[in-house]
């Protein structure tokens, strides 16, 4: 899935939780904070709200090393802890998002 848009926020999928963590690259991370928008994360049928005050107020870790893409372009990865929230999404084909 790439990434999407709506009025209020960003949606990215998101591959894997690892030690109940989630990453994202700086190139979502950035167009959320550009745009002044939250982030709404997807990992296996799971949500996980972030509103833009959050994301602007530094509640996340980020990694200092800086990651090049296969395409050639650098990034770095933005760590949130995985707090889903607590209804499930349902990924019937008519109500997923953009291919999710």
């Amino acid at each position: 899935m790439r990434d999407h848009e709506d009025a209020n926020f960003v949606h990215h999928e998101v591959k894997k939780v690892w030690k109940g963590i989630v990453s994202v690259g700086s190139y979502t991370f950035d167009k959320c904070i550009k745009k002044h928008k939250g982030l709404i994360l997807y990992f296996q049928r799971r949500t996980m709200t972030i509103p833009y005050e959050s994301l602007n107020t530094k509640s996340f870790h980020l990694h200092q090393q800086t990651i090049e893409s296969k395409f050639g372009e650098p990034y770095i990865m933005y760590d949130f802890g995985w707090t889903p929230d607590k209804k499930r999404v349902s990924l019937t084909p008519s109500a997923e998002p953009h291919g999710l």
